[in-house]
């Protein structure tokens, strides 16, 4: 257990673990450490605290990765990472600077005159298709040439908040995904349905993630619908 335990805390390092979530990464890091200078029982407790905590560990730092990927994309197709500072910061593991900074870095590349609006648009567009994303409104490049500034500034800021939210979808189903994985106990059987549903889970996200996010949205729907109390029968009039 000890020599896995390690192996995949070094994955993770090397992937960007400490700049993403520094306190949590040295959490299990020095966990394994206490674990690894005991015996028994002790030992044994320590290890399985480790598992748990990295297996978290895994699974947030995915989702965190998939959503900030989505609005990395999302903010080079608006032109607002011309300095490249947020690809940098991706390419540092630090998630959160981009999911911070994005929207006001959204704000200012749309305060760039009419023509700067339109193609802020069409780029958002372009992108919006290219991952699937629903339009409400039909665009196309002859309805932005004539757009105003103020429309083609709407526009953008609707495909920009449609885009943010999909990347929060996809962010969310690869949480589900890496989590369904990493809880698999070590010894599981060709029928096991908590390995089937993993395994269902991780083909439908490799086949088609739209539809993963759309399956997940509607277990939500239905789990919402359960919370609901029961209405108040009436009791029958004499």
């Amino acid at each position: 257990m000890s020599a896995g335990l390690h192996a995949r805390l070094e994955a993770l390092r090397a992937a960007g673990g400490p700049a993403y979530d520094g306190p949590g990464f040295r959490f299990v890091e020095g966990l394994l450490q206490r674990a690894d200078a005991l015996d028994g029982a002790a030992a044994d407790h320590l290890y399985a605290r480790a598992e748990s905590r990295l297996q978290r560990f895994r699974a947030d730092f995915e989702a965190a990765r998939a959503e900030a990927a989505a609005t990395l994309r999302t903010l080079q197709a608006a032109g607002a990472d011309a300095d490249g500072a947020f690809a940098g910061a991706f390419a540092a593991a630090d998630y959160k600077a981009i999911q911070l900074g994005a929207r006001r870095a959204l704000r200012q590349a749309q305060a760039k005159g009419p023509a700067a609006a339109r193609e802020r648009a069409r780029r958002l567009v372009r992108q919006a298709r290219s991952r699937g994303v629903q339009l409400e409104l039909f665009v196309d490049d002859g309805a932005l040439e004539v757009a105003s500034e103020a429309e083609a500034r709407a526009l953008g800021d609707q495909l920009a908040h449609a885009l943010f939210k999909d990347a929060a979808s996809h962010a969310r189903s690869a949480l589900v995904v890496a989590r369904a994985t990493d809880n698999l106990p070590d010894d599981v059987g060709p029928y096991n349905p908590q390995a089937l549903t993993a395994r269902a889970l991780s083909l439908m996200e490799s086949i088609s993630p739209a539809y993963l996010r759309a399956l997940l949205g509607g277990l939500d729907d239905l789990g919402a619908l359960k919370r609901l109390a029961e209405p108040k029968r009436r009791g029958r009039r004499r």
